[in-house]
């Protein structure tokens, strides 16, 4: 039963009962000041539960066979071998939940309601199991059965093991465990499977995913706990060694064929609810699945009565047998036929006493010797009392000499006759014992469970009441202390979360084997994580980093205990990290592990490669610088007549390289625009009453040694502009623009400089070194060309060069 309702028809606190719901265990949804009406009821019910039901037989057989029917049809699963008294009970407690009285009411409502058809079926199957449940019996198997399991036996051998009924898989890993003992104890050992089959689907999918809260492990060991388990926020999580091991699968006994060559099976209190004949099928069908000598395994309710001429007690107290090496019975599935008809093997009359085809001739021949002789005993015994009676007796002497015919190989028709029906009597008495002694074994099984599942909730109701009458003795003293360590918490969770967060980095927690403990969400740019990594060795998960040194450094921390700290990078050398691995710390101050963390350190490294290539560059062109400096000395010393005319235009020269290497400085040797370099050289020769100098083009960036010719050149233009051209009278005027044309590769760029409004110009007699610095130091540095046209209105200069796209640069 689940909390549906509240203030207001909700609870204040919805996870716990939304949880609840979520399980598909909960019979009943009901507010809270529902409840008490609903538990009422429901004991009432319970209190009557032992009544039988008001129907006639008759009536009851056709509603069992109905519900049968309907379960068959939407499940799949045929019932109808349940014992019956086992499935009334689930019947009816099915009614008293659903508040239903009559079981032709339960019958049709079954029928239009799919959900009831699986709460129903669930109901059926009592999930009655734990870890190593009945440690006796486990001590029994890991003395005498695994030995002779894993003996004769090596690499390329097989160990097949069946777990029939496994329910939710804890009987199946339990057995795994003790496999995987025994191979550790071994060397060269053989593949070991273990199949674990049930006709519930959900059970089957809680065994394949291992998870199970903590109180189904009460019964391991605390080294078994720890060897074969890992702590999970919801409880423990089967080992991955363990769950190799193991495959589960939905599998009927009923309608499906046996696994075949099976060493083990281990079946257990799953046999109490089949009626005498589903088990007469089933029995033989182990017989068939195991190979010679294989062994059985059953509850301590279940037996092998009816069918010891297959299988002999290895371990009685246990109940543990053998496969007697004989041949097995022919197989009886009570499958279903494609068209939905019942297959014809169900529905077989059962075989005569002298059908003997199917069975061994000695152990036939030896069951019918034993049954003639209780049959003289008993036929003496009545002659007897009928004698003293004054009755006839019966013909004593002719039934024995028809059992002496009879081996003679000379009976009559008569006899075998009689010797069938006194042994179809004794056979109907016996199975009716058997089934009676099942039928008792059944419930002692179920109010076992329910025994259990009282005690159970009975010890968490008393947990919950001490829990809570401490809580209210110490909320009043703790109540503040707590929430003020609440918010301590909270802050310090936050500080670290946003720690982590803004830092981003990558951190994994290894034990003192390298076993991955915890990690943050950052690693997994380093590492291919996943949750169920937890617990494997962080060696055996594929990494980008170009490094292979960690188990070595992690032992030399560890040996050393001083933290180690080294550089590396991923494969492609794209990112960069900072390693670092330190001692963990238990709060004991022991060293119970170590702490990895990659700290991205890429943007220092680049900056420290930037570095070096700017001291390469700086170095570089300091040494062009000289060497410019020196020729431009030299060169204007050449052509200067005068002192004051080399100092005058050496200076000039110097400065507009100053010019540009401020420029360059400025933006840290990257790339300056163009703008920048015609605006810093031309801005000496700017009028302040008007615009003498017009600057007009497109954004374009430089690389340095672009930037450097430029410059030069437009200083070279600007001195002569102002000596002889359009700058050396008050109304002439110099316009400077640029354009970039296309091309197949990188576009040109294609500077103008046009002189306006000055005195008129021709082609020198001498070209001056100025122009030589134009004309053809500008296409040496930049493979460009310069074209100087004298026009009457002026100067006319086209500078053109690639224009090479500059490389992204490195963040700072």
């Amino acid at each position: 039963m689940a909390q549906g309702g509240g203030n207001g028809g909700r609870p204040e606190y919805d996870d716990m009962p939304a949880g609840a719901i979520a399980t598909g265990a909960v019979d009943l949804i009901a507010p809270v000041d529902a409840m008490p009406g609903q538990l009422i009821r429901l004991r009432d019910a319970r209190l009557a539960a032992d009544k039988p039901i008001e129907a006639s037989p008759e009536d009851i057989e056709a509603a069992r066979l109905a519900i049968c029917a309907t379960l068959r049809t939407r499940l799949g699963h045929d019932f109808s071998g349940y014992k019956d008294k086992t499935f009334l009970r689930r019947v009816q407690r099915r009614m008293q939940v659903l508040n239903i009285a009559a079981l032709g009411d339960y019958v049709a409502r079954l029928e239009r309601d799919h959900d009831e058809a699986v709460l129903l079926f669930r109901d059926l199957l009592i999930r009655v199991t734990s870890f190593f449940r009945d440690s006796e019996t486990f001590a029994a198997l890991d003395r005498t059965v695994m030995p002779r399991l894993f003996d004769g036996k090596f690499a390329d051998g097989a160990v097949r093991v069946w777990v029939p009924g496994c329910a939710t898989g804890e009987e199946a890993y339990s057995l795994a465990i003790l496999l995987r003992e025994h191979m550790d104890a071994r060397h060269g050992v053989p593949k070991v499977q273990v199949f674990g089959t049930d006709i519930d689907e959900a059970a089957i999918a809680t065994a394949r995913a291992g998870r199970y809260p903590a109180s189904l492990l009460d019964g391991l060991s605390a080294a078994r706990r720890a060897r074969f388990f890992t702590r999970s926020d919801a409880g423990y999580v089967v080992a991955k060694e363990i769950r190799e091991l193991c495959t589960f699968s939905p599998h009927s006994l009923v309608r499906d064929p046996p696994f075949s060559r099976m060493e083990l099976i281990s079946c257990r209190n799953l046999l109490i609810y089949l009626d005498a004949d589903l088990q007469a099928s089933v029995l033989p069908a182990f017989h068939y699945s195991l190979v010679p000598g294989g062994v059985l395994v059953l509850g301590a309710s279940e037996s092998i009565s009816l069918h010891e001429d297959l299988f002999e007690p290895l371990d009685k107290a246990s109940h543990i047998f053998q496969r007697r090496d004989v041949r097995s019975p022919p197989l009886r599935l009570s499958g279903w036929e494609r068209h939905g008809q019942r297959s014809t093997a169900r529905t077989m009359p059962r075989e005569t006493p002298l059908n003997w085809p199917h069975e061994s001739t000695r152990v036939e021949a030896d069951r019918v010797r034993s049954l003639g002789r209780d049959i003289a005993r008993e036929t003496a015994a009545n002659a007897h009392r009928r004698d003293h009676a004054g009755d006839r007796p019966p013909p004593r002497a002719g039934l024995l000499g028809a059992l002496k015919r009879f081996y003679a190989g000379s009976a009559d028709a008569e006899g075998v006759r009689d010797l069938r029906e006194t042994r179809d009597r004794l056979r109907a008495i016996t199975e009716d014992h058997e089934a009676a002694l099942e039928e008792l074994r059944a419930a002692n099984e179920e109010l076992h469970s329910v025994n259990e599942e009282l005690q159970s909730a009975n010890e968490e109701l008393e947990t919950s009441k001490e829990e809570i009458q401490s809580g209210n003795e110490e909320l009043h003293t703790v109540n503040a202390q707590l929430s003020e360590k609440v918010d301590e918490l909270a802050r310090a969770n936050s500080d670290l979360k946003n720690l982590f967060d803004s830092t981003d980095v990558a951190t994994v927690f290894l034990d003192r084997h390298l076993i991955i403990r915890s990690y943050t969400p950052a690693i997994g740019g380093i590492y291919n994580l996943i949750p169920s990594d937890q617990g494997r060795p962080l060696t055996d998960i594929a990494s980008r980093l170009n490094y292979g040194g960690l188990r070595e450094d992690v032992e030399h921390v560890l040996d050393t205990l001083e933290p180690l700290e080294r550089r590396v990078s991923r494969t492609n050398h794209d990112i960069h990290y900072l390693l670092r691995i330190l001692p963990y710390r238990s709060p004991d101050s022991s060293v119970s592990g170590t702490l990895v963390t990659f700290v991205d350190v890429t943007t220092i490294v680049r900056a420290e490669q930037h570095q070096r290539l700017l001291v390469d560059e700086l170095n570089h062109r300091v040494k062009n610088m000289l060497t410019v400096v020196v020729s431009l000395a030299s060169q204007t010393l050449n052509r200067s007549r005068t002192l004051e005319e080399f100092s005058e235009a050496f200076m000039g020269r110097v400065h507009a390289l100053t010019a540009s290497y401020t420029l360059l400085s400025r933006e840290n040797w990257q790339t300056v625009s163009l703008r920048d370099v015609v605006t810093e050289e031309t801005r000496a020769y700017q009028s302040p009453e008007r615009a003498n100098i017009v600057i007009e083009g497109p954004d374009v960036s430089l690389e340095p040694q672009a930037a450097l010719a430029m410059g030069m050149a437009i200083h070279e233009l600007a001195t002569n502009a102002v000596k002889y051209g359009g700058l050396s009278v008050p109304e002439g005027i110099v316009e400077v623009t640029w354009r970039l044309q296309p091309d197949s590769g990188d576009p040109d760029l294609v500077l103008d400089w046009v002189e306006k409004g000055g005195p008129p110009v021709g082609p020198p007699a001498r070209r001056g070194f100025g122009m030589t610095l134009v004309e053809r130091g500008f296409p040496h540095e930049l493979a460009g060309e310069a074209k100087l046209a004298f026009e009457p209105n002026g100067l006319h200069a086209t500078l053109r060069a690639p224009l090479r796209v500059p490389a992204p640069a490195a963040p700072r």
